[in-house]
């Protein structure tokens, strides 16, 4: 008898040690994907290296400069295609993990179609169809394509009507294929099962219908924010926060990556040099599962908007980086 019971609870404590595995397993991560530059099909367009300071006798006196030329941001879609857009060079590329070329609208290219974009290329999005949002210059289309990898296009979107000729472009997005649009004279809408509603924000809209941020407080400690459907402004008329103590006490900004389909928050923290960035994530009560600090960057190689990190629905963080031979990307994922 005191066999069994010993026996029942050595059997008690492995599940309990097995569940607490996998509530706080640990990152790992993974390159799965490189793209040299260059201008062939397979490879990305680049123009000029960024260079925290100019380079020559007067390095001293000119000081920070911008980038310029490249990719500016990456998307990873459910099928786990990585796709990239570039503001100044006028493509947007998909590969998968192979690196073959799953679609190509850049502009000049055989499939590039002025229904899709005229003039800059601002935003898009992948939803779970693998329908391509195009949120181009709202300044050359009064809408938002939305096209498949065939070449077709699937609709116009405009929250104001597309005959109504005001301009509009995407903004953001959230779960469950959620989209934030911008109208040049009517505020913000919220885009989700086919319908455009008048509310709409750049806080990550989560499966609940609630919409999520983390605000940074002080050096020691940020704050969950947790609000109702905003109006056109993105003016919330009640939010509830919540106070998270940060380990390090040397904080010095937070950002929300987003919320993923099993309500696990994603929070990039910077400590006070700007240098070491670190992820949280937390579960639905804000309790600390995890953290794991991301990779150094190659100093030379930033470009402006693909040094954000990209949160898939699972859970997978996935990082770009832009060194001396191509683009890289790496996965995180929970093991």
């Amino acid at each position: 008898m005191q066999s069994t019971y010993i026996g029942g609870l050595k059997f008690i404590l492995f599940v309990l040690l097995f569940m607490s595995n996998l509530a706080y397993g640990e990152y790992t991560v993974n390159e799965i994907l490189f793209i040299p530059w260059g201008e062939r099909p397979s490879e990305l367009d680049i123009a000029e290296a960024y260079r925290e300071y100019n380079e020559g006798p007067e390095a001293d006196t000119i000081g920070f400069l911008a980038p310029e030329g490249g990719p500016d941001f990456g998307f990873v879609d459910r099928d786990e295609n990585v796709y990239f857009i570039s503001y100044s060079l006028y493509y947007l590329k998909g590969f998968d993990l192979t690196g073959n070329v799953i679609v190509d609208y850049s502009q000049g290219k055989t499939q590039f179609n002025d229904d899709f974009f005229s003039g800059m290329f601002i935003n898009f999005y992948v939803d779970s169809l693998g329908r391509i949002y195009c949120g181009g210059d709202e300044m050359f289309k009064p809408y938002v394509a939305v096209v498949d990898r065939n070449n077709n296009l699937l609709d116009r979107l405009n929250p104001l009507g597309v005959e109504s000729g005001i301009g509009c472009t995407l903004l953001d997005w959230g779960s469950d294929d959620v989209l934030t649009f911008l109208s040049l004279e009517g505020g913000q809408y919220t885009y989700r099962n086919g319908q455009f509603y008048a509310s709409g924000s750049m806080y990550w809209r989560a499966g609940d219908g609630y919409y999520y941020d983390a605000k940074f407080q002080d050096s020691s400690a940020f704050a969950f924010i947790k609000a109702e459907n905003p109006d056109t402004s993105e003016r919330f008329e009640s939010a509830d926060s919540t106070l998270i103590q940060y380990s390090s006490n040397d904080l010095s900004l937070t950002d929300l990556i987003g919320v993923d389909d099993s309500f696990r928050f994603y929070v990039k923290c910077w400590d006070s040099s700007d240098s070491a960035k670190s992820v949280q994530v937390f579960n639905y009560n804000y309790t600390l599962l995890d953290e794991f600090s991301l990779l150094p960057r190659q100093s030379n190689r930033f470009l402006w908007y693909i040094d954000k990190l990209f949160l898939r629905h699972d859970g997978n963080i996935y990082e770009f980086h832009c060194r001396d031979d191509g683009m890289h990307v790496f996965r995180w994922s929970r093991q």
